[in-house]
């Protein structure tokens, strides 16, 4: 039982030494690729071997060209001979020479160098290793050299998944390797796949500068804002950090040797967009009074479709906005300026802020708009404005009787200030009278006052004699034509019956109760002389005959 059991444990030792002689490789090497800078115009490769073999490396020269037929050639050391592990190592030089070339910012695939080992006491053992070369052309004029780091890139708003006219805040983490305080320059650049540079604004704007002291790290910021005329696809970001002599130090990589970002440009299918970063940051626009305003406002297609026409209205009923614009043939990419023109209305108010609506309609098809986008912009005055009045009305009943009853007269005592800012004069007046009663007097009916000034006014009505209900009026404060301030007064008017509606008659018709009550009295008068005359007549009489 025992020697089946060991003949099955030495099978298996011996397939596992073979199995570990078999994978053991038969050369070792100090790099998998070749990478070369501007600044490394050669490097090295040692290949090492790890039992007697015949070894060829072989590299089929490449010739780079610029747009202008300046050249870059690279060569490589080549090899076919019989390598022993008395003398194992073998070293491979990789070159090139670039005369006049004008390097694009990316990495120039150079083809492949390829080593091939054989065994040389058995052919059937054998192994080909294929090493990329490549030529990184960075944001380093030279390379990368001297003592700077790159240790993080970071998108903080849509990690690198950019549209048309997005605002983007990048942030570069720099270090300073350096054994002394350095002043530090950070730069950004971005690239499409071709290599062509894409205007990001400002070249001021992608420069930020740092103090790094020895050994110190620093996070700075870019704020930019995407191209509305760039196209959907993939670009690439670069970032170099560098001193005020590029060829002192200058470090444009980072992480796993990454020398770029990508970035992905997404456009939407239809999409049609006022914007104006300038005209955003100084809202609420400053304007005075009674001024002609003139607005011009860049209209950008960013979608990926022509647009046949936009439609454009711009309103706003505080400022006596109301106009319309139609685009035509607004292309991708395209931007067109529109301009409103508007006359400030003359009595707004000063420091108030007043809106008005920007619409975009587009993808226009028959007739009709399918999609929007809408704007605020507001507007301020600060000046030239005609002040309109303000006031506060505050108004009391005054009688001496318990109720207030039909036929009498009423009188109310109301207040008036002045609540706005400059002098202003008021007129009053009283409405909602008719079919109960009558205005008899206002005292007084103009009133000039100053800011903050209150003065009195009082009212008196005169009460019809077949008032019986709750009446409401209302007493006005005018000023320059216009009612400013208004309040309403409640009124409850007892009638008593028939003796009251006597009074009332009595004190509505006094005056033709004066002249009755004057003609009875003559009338008695003319009575009383007629019957004395007569009495008089009729005792003369009487003594003639006797």
């Amino acid at each position: 039982m025992k020697k089946p059991l060991l003949l099955t444990f030495l099978t298996s030792v011996i397939f596992l030494l073979f199995l570990a002689n078999a994978s053991a490789a038969l050369v070792s090497l100090s790099k998998t690729t070749f990478n070369l800078q501007k600044s490394i115009t050669s490097d090295n490769l040692a290949i090492t071997a790890n039992d007697d073999i015949t070894l060829v490396v072989s590299y089929t020269p490449d010739i780079i060209y610029d747009d202008n037929g300046n050249t870059m050639t690279f060569t490589s050391d080549t090899l076919n001979e019989v390598v022993t592990t008395a003398d194992p190592t073998r070293i491979i030089n990789l070159s090139y020479i670039a005369t006049n070339f004008e390097f694009e910012l990316k990495r120039y695939e150079l083809g492949n160098l390829t080593i091939y080992a054989q065994n040389q006491s058995d052919a059937s053992i054998n192994e080909t290793h294929i090493l990329k070369v490549q030529m990184t052309s960075g944001f380093c004029v030279e390379g990368s050299i001297g003592n700077l780091d790159i240790n993080s890139v970071e998108d903080t708003t849509s990690d690198w998944d950019w549209e048309p006219l997005d605002d983007i805040n990048i942030e570069v983490g720099v270090e300073n390797d350096h054994d002394e305080k350095k002043s530090v320059r950070v730069r950004i650049a971005l690239y499409d796949s071709a290599g062509k540079k894409i205007d990001l604004g400002d070249e001021d704007d992608l420069i930020q500068r740092v103090s790094l002291e020895e050994d110190e790290s620093e996070d700075v910021e870019f704020d930019i804002q995407v191209p509305g005329d760039i196209d959907s696809g993939n670009y690439k970001l670069y970032i170099k950090a560098y001193l005020s002599d590029e060829e002192e130090s200058c470090i444009d990589n980072w992480g796993s040797n990454s020398f770029y970002k990508s970035v992905t440009i997404e456009k939407e299918s239809r999409e049609v967009v006022m914007e104006d970063k300038n005209l955003m940051n100084e809202m609420p626009l400053e304007v005075l009074c009674n001024q002609e305003v003139s607005l011009d406002l860049p209209i950008y297609n960013i979608g990926e479709n022509d647009e046949e026409k936009v439609k454009l209205t711009f309103k706003s009923n505080a400022l006596g906005i109301n106009a319309e614009k139609i685009l035509s043939d607004l292309e991708e990419n395209d931007m067109k300026k529109v301009s409103f023109n508007f006359i400030t209305p003359e009595n707004l108010t000063v420091n108030q802020t007043y809106s008005a609506d920007l619409f975009i309609y587009f993808d226009y098809d028959e007739g009709y708009y399918d999609e929007y986008n809408s704007y605020g912009i507001d507007f301020i005055p600060i000046g030239n404005c005609k002040v309109r009045p303000e006031a506060t009305l505050t108004a009391n009943l005054i009688t001496e009787l318990d109720e207030v009853e039909a036929g009498e007269q009423v009188k109310i005592n109301a207040s008036v200030k002045n609540s706005g800012k400059e002098k202003a004069t008021y007129t009053m007046s009283v409405e909602g009278l008719s079919g109960w009663a009558k205005l008899k007097s206002i005292t007084p009916q103009i009133l000039t006052l100053d800011p903050d000034e209150e003065k009195s006014v009082m009212i008196t009505l005169q009460l019809d004699g077949d008032a019986e209900e709750e009446y409401i009026f209302t007493l006005n404060a005018e000023s320059e034509s216009e009612v400013i301030e208004q309040q309403q007064i409640s009124l409850f008017v007892e009638n008593t019956g028939f003796f009251s509606s006597i009074g009332g008659w009595l004190a509505d018709h006094w005056g033709l109760l004066i002249v009755i009550i004057i003609n009875v009295l003559l009338l008695v008068f003319v009575v009383i002389l007629v019957l004395r005359f007569l009495s008089n007549s009729s005792a003369s009489s009487g003594s003639t005959l006797y």
